[in-house]
């Protein structure tokens, strides 16, 4: 079996880009939850108000909370060992980043509240914040470098 070690210039920017993210996940998600809002963006299309969920994503899983906590501790650690232990791209660093990001955003609120804190909300999709739409991104990122050939390290 081959050991692979991160990079410290790599563990810095993952460091960086999922403790930047969480910082400002919770500090929009603590707005949000304070000033408990309901502003029209865009009429009819777009707003901005204040949502609990205890589901994930689509209202699945609702008021299962202690399941889904499970699942993102376990996703988290899966995250944290395959950024530490596997070798690959920058590319798939960053994307893994942004998962580990968002996930560890949610769970906090799960955790801390029960539910987590949704608010950007358009009239065609189901509410979400800025850690869903890591997670969302990061993924599509990991797919793509998994299905190109991008995520091991040339």
């Amino acid at each position: 079996m081959v050991s692979y070690r991160i990079s410290n210039n790599r563990a810095a920017a993952v460091i960086l880009i999922c403790s930047g993210l969480i910082i400002i996940d919770q500090l929009l998600k603590a707005i949000i939850r304070n000033c408990d809002p309901y502003i029209a963006v865009i009429k009819n299309i777009f707003y901005i108000t204040f949502i609990k969920n205890t589901g994930v994503g689509f209202g699945m899983l609702r008021d299962h909370i202690s399941f889904v906590i499970s699942i993102n501790i376990i996703a988290i650690i899966f995250i944290i060992w395959l950024i530490g232990s596997v070798k690959k791209s920058f590319l798939a660093d960053v994307s893994l980043a942004l998962v580990l990001g968002g996930a560890i955003g949610n769970i906090i609120d799960r955790v801390v509240f029960g539910y987590v804190t949704d608010f950007i909300s358009f009239s065609f999709w189901p509410a979400f914040n800025i850690a869903d739409s890591a997670v969302s991104v990061g993924a599509v990122m990991v797919a793509y470098c998994l299905l190109w050939g991008k995520f091991d390290e040339k």
